[in-house]
């Protein structure tokens, strides 16, 4: 009986950690201007992840190009993202840079995100759902971090991010995520009662077959 036990909790314990690492892997929240294996985008290419006021957001691959510089320069984990291919936009205006995430089967309680932004001119407002998060400000020369450890929800949540570009000229938004914490929301017991059924039928299954 107690053999049983121990195994059982073993069993338990690696399907939730290979649940961890599939969830963290499907949420689908990457940092700007990269592909889908995280690789930063060429100059000119859409971004796929974000939308700039619903529409296309393009990647702004420096390689030393104005108005990288003053802004900060590449690395090979984010690329730098705007409404047009030049960076250069409406003197006034507000940009609402948006990007969507899948938190289904995630224990909401535990989710975490750990991030840093850089944006030109200063985020005016970051909002997780339409909810502010009371975080703004921020320069192109620097990061300026932030973390959400509230306010998510099951299913689809849109991270956005306001930026203005209050004197004409360039304007951009720079973001990464330096720590994503989705743990998967517990099974009922009945969950685990069908997963050890499931098993014991697949392993009388197999001896069936050897003999």
């Amino acid at each position: 009986m107690q053999k049983t036990q121990t195994f059982i909790r073993n069993l338990v314990a690696i399907a939730t950690l290979t649940a961890a690492g599939i969830a963290q892997a499907a949420v689908g929240l990457y940092n700007t201007g990269v592909d889908a294996g995280g690789n930063p985008l060429p100059l000119g290419t859409v971004d796929s992840h974000y939308t700039v006021d619903g529409g296309d957001a393009y990647a702004f691959d420096a390689s030393g190009n104005y108005p990288v510089g003053p802004w900060l320069g590449d690395n090979p984990t984010s690329a730098w993202i705007s409404p047009t291919t030049t960076t250069f936009a409406i003197s006034g205006a507000t940009y609402t840079y948006a990007t969507s995430f899948d938190l289904t089967g995630i224990d909401l309680g535990t989710a975490f995100i750990a991030g840093r932004w850089a944006s030109d001119d200063p985020v005016t407002d970051i909002r997780l759902n339409g909810n502010t998060l009371g975080l703004a400000g921020g320069n192109y020369t620097y990061w300026t971090p932030f973390t959400i450890a509230s306010g998510f929800t099951s299913g689809i949540n849109t991270l956005a991010f306001d930026v203005i570009n209050s004197g004409g000229g360039p304007t951009g938004l720079r973001v990464e995520f330096t720590d994503l914490r989705f743990t998967p929301a517990v099974p009922e017991p009945q969950t685990y009662a069908m997963l050890i059924a499931g098993l014991t039928v697949a392993g009388i299954f197999l001896r069936r077959r050897k003999v």
